[in-house]
């Protein structure tokens, strides 16, 4: 191994590291000297130091250490893993072949790696730095910019904030994949080279290209903007700030616990929580541009008009644009706002609330047993919520689209409430509501108003509210004998309160004879005739044969007065 150091009385010098011996000068300096061909020394490992001057500093294939000093220096590696510092000064520094380390320093440098898995590092710099997607190091404090050339890997100073990878002057069609966690930074696409693997150490700040970008954090407080693009940003752990700018962006939020600021910028651009699982009492709300987290805490969500929920339950609020709403795992709550909204419960047994209906929303419950609820508006007349076909026709004819609900909220207007072959709950709550449910054993409520409620097929339990409700049945299975009889848990005949009444006027009283007859009512009696139809102890019965047993049976809870005009026979 040989140090040679620079002299300050030559402002331009040239070392080459050749194979050398030394000898003693007569002033006490060790002074080298090239030795005979035929006497070389094996090669060895050369420290090279440059002082003041502009020097000119070649190695050969040894593993060198190369320091230009002051000046503007030329530093040539050659063969072998070198090292290479220009020092103060505006210099060139080329690597050859071998994997090279560039120590970064001040002034404006030329690194050029060669071959081999070269590295620029600014770890001891002091300063922070920015890497463009052109190649250059931008140093702050004023200490100058590097270009790059066959650079692998470029490390900043850990000690130091704001060390920021600015891909934004990238060349059109290049996008980045940079992942600040793994330490890795590809460029996509790069003409007539492809994809450009790099590895980033010690990086905080990511700005992306005008393509469609990649970009995800580390456990550090993050500044991640996507640029231009439809860009998908991860924060990561840490307080991040990310900004989708123009395009259709996703920005994914996996540590809910911080108080992240993101903005998705213009375009259509989507949060993304689908990666954890939320709490109770959490609500990601699009109008207010907030989503509150643990403890009372909150983060900020800017500019986003689509929303992927977590897998736990939580409140999605929409806002008075189109969005898309998707709850994912857990019991969701989602309200789409004005707009037209396209809303997915996921699994769950989910409610998703509807305030618009004159827009032609999508609705879908998913998995689970979910709610279309529309209790918050004031249906008029011809409207109908049916489950059964998937559709809810609204003004003018118009329809939304209700898929997968098993329960529906009627308005506080009069509709019409249609079920489907599961077990529905279905509330009519206010307005004159006529209700179906349909097959399935069915809970019902009509709520205020005077409705017709109709059971189905089914073992059924049926609620009138305030009003003067009829109860319809249509057909001798909508109500069988014993375990399968429907319930009214409500009915009030014979003048008392409301005056509901009970509508057996479809069912053929007589299946012997032809056409449909009517019922007779003959009191708590026995059957003694086709056509009958008794009450006794809270039960009424029908009989449409002659064995003058009970084809009908319905119960009425807490077993009220009942005479012949609460039923229309």
């Amino acid at each position: 191994m040989a140090t040679i150091n620079g002299s300050n009385f030559n402002d331009n010098n040239t070392f080459n590291g050749v194979p050398f011996a030394f000898r003693p000068a007569l002033n006490g300096i060790v002074d080298p000297v090239f030795v005979f061909p035929g006497l070389l020394i094996p090669d060895a490992a050369d420290t090279i130091n440059g002082l003041n001057g502009n020097d000119i500093i070649n190695a050969l294939g040894t593993n060198d250490t190369l320091n230009g000093g002051a000046g503007n220096d030329t530093l040539n590696g050659g063969a072998g893993n070198d090292s290479l510092d220009g020092g103060s000064g505006n210099d060139s520094l080329n690597g050859g072949a071998g994997n090279d380390i560039f120590k970064g320093s001040q002034g404006n440098d030329n690194i050029d790696g060669g071959d081999g898995f070269d590295t620029a590092d600014y770890s001891q710099l002091g300063q922070s730095i920015t890497l463009s997607g052109i190649g250059t190091i931008q140093k702050a404090g004023g200490l100058g910019q590097d270009q790059l050339f066959k650079v692998e890997k470029i490390i900043a100073n850990a000690n130091v904030a704001n060390n920021t990878i600015d891909a934004s002057q990238s060349l059109p069609g290049v996008s980045i994949t940079v992942n600040l966690q793994n330490q890795s930074l590809t460029a996509n696409n790069v003409p007539f080279l492809g994809a450009l693997p790099f590895t980033v150490v010690n990086f905080d700040n990511v700005i992306g290209t005008n393509a469609n970008d990649s970009i995800t954090g580390d456990n550090q407080n993050n500044q991640l903007s996507g640029g231009g693009g439809n860009d998908t940003i991860n924060g990561g752990v840490g307080v991040d700030s990310t900004n989708g700018g123009s395009g259709n962006d996703r920005i994914i939020d996996t540590d809910f616990v911080n108080f992240d600021v993101h903005n998705g910028g213009t375009g259509v651009d989507t949060i993304d929580y689908s990666g954890v699982t939320f709490g109770s009492g959490v609500t990601i709300n699009l109008a207010t541009g907030l989503t509150s987290v643990l403890n009372g805490n909150t983060e900020t969500i800017l500019n986003f008009e689509n929303v992927e929920g977590s897998q736990g339950g939580e409140t999605i609020i929409g806002s008075s644009g189109n969005n898309v709403l998707n709850g994912n795992g857990g019991n969701d709550t989602i309200n789409g706002g004005a707009g037209v909204d396209s809303t997915n419960g996921g699994s769950g047994n989910d409610r998703i609330i509807d305030t618009d209906f004159v827009t032609f929303d999508v609705h879908n419950g998913g998995t689970g047993v979910d709610t279309i609820d529309y209790s918050g508006v004031s249906f008029g007349s011809g409207v109908t919520i049916n489950l059964a076909t998937g559709l809810t026709s609204v003004l003018n004819g118009n329809t939304e689209t209700i898929l997968n609900f098993e329960n529906a909220e009627g308005s506080q207007g009069g509709e019409t409430i249609i079920g489907s072959s599961a077990n529905n709950v279905l509330n009519g709550n206010g307005g004159n509501d006529t209700i179906n449910g349909g097959s399935g054993n069915d809970t019902i409520n009509g709520g205020s108003g005077n409705d017709a409620i109709v059971g189905g097929s089914g073992t059924d339990r049926l609620t009138g509210g305030l009003g003067n409700d009829i109860f319809d049945f249509n057909s001798l299975f909508d109500s069988q004998p014993g375990l399968a009889r429907d319930v009214i848990t409500d009915f009030a005949g014979n003048g008392i309160f409301a005056g509901d009444q009970i509508d057996l006027s479809t069912i053929d009283a007589n299946s012997i004879a032809g056409g449909n007859q009517a019922f007779t009512f003959i009191g708590a009696g026995a059957f003694s005739a086709v056509g009958q139809v008794r009450y006794s102890g809270g039960i009424l019965q029908a009989n449409t044969n002659f064995d003058f047993a009970a084809e009908f049976e319905v119960q009425l809870a807490g077993a009220p007065g009942l005479v012949a005009s609460d039923i229309i026979l």
